[in-house]
């Protein structure tokens, strides 16, 4: 993060990685939500540390909502849940904490947490765009290809696969404009935001950032 970074709206989304900033922003475009400030913090082990930093720039004093999306990895949402309510407490205590993900709590900074890909699930947003994808005749191929792939790899190999990522990017592959990326992807339009894969996400975000 430079010097001269700044919040400049009163909507803040903090994001995982550039993929989910890319996919976001995007949404947001399908749903018409306008002037949300969407942060990169950079990996979900950094979240602590960005936050931190990002309460310290100017501008940050005047936002009114504020949201977290983040993976929940190998372990169940609460985990990440957890983590993110922790930090939220220990850097701004004046902001309200959620019960649960995929709610949001509405107060002087009203503030939501969703931890892909469904609030429940270890997984990542990579798992919620195969969702939506998972009956075209594309992923099928796709996803025979990745079984094959998966144990052509020797044990330690394996230990270290993200299929996650792997799933996408071979379905990716079979498109004719070839997005290098998920977030790529989202752009050009090739997940489609009316799948209901995506109503929880959508949900959430209307409820945090649409105005009245």
């Amino acid at each position: 993060m430079n010097g001269k970074e700044s919040i400049i709206s009163e909507k803040l989304l903090l994001v995982e990685g550039r993929d989910e900033k890319s996919f976001f922003t995007a949404l947001f475009g399908f749903l018409k939500i306008d002037n949300v400030d969407i942060k990169d913090v950079g990996g979900c082990l950094k979240f602590s540390s960005y936050y931190q930093t990002v309460s310290a720039l100017p501008g940050f004093s005047d936002v009114k909502k504020i949201g977290f999306v983040r993976d929940a990895e190998i372990n169940p949402a609460k985990s990440a849940f957890d983590s993110i309510c922790n930090t939220i407490k220990k850097i701004t205590p004046n902001v309200s904490l959620p019960q649960h993900p995929g709610i949001v709590v509405n107060g002087k900074v009203s503030c939501g947490i969703f931890i892909m890909p469904d609030n429940k699930s270890a997984g990542m947003l990579e798992d919620l765009c195969i969702e939506s994808v998972r009956n075209s005749q594309l992923f099928e191929n796709a996803d025979n290809y990745i079984k094959v792939a998966k144990l052509l790899l020797n044990a330690e190999e394996q230990k270290s696969y993200n299929i996650h990522k792997a799933k996408v990017q071979a379905f990716l592959a079979g498109k004719s404009n070839i997005p290098r990326n998920l977030g790529e992807a989202a752009s050009k339009k090739v997940w489609d935001f009316s799948n209901p894969v995506f109503s929880d996400v959508i949900s959430f975000v209307k409820q945090l950032f649409k105005e009245e």
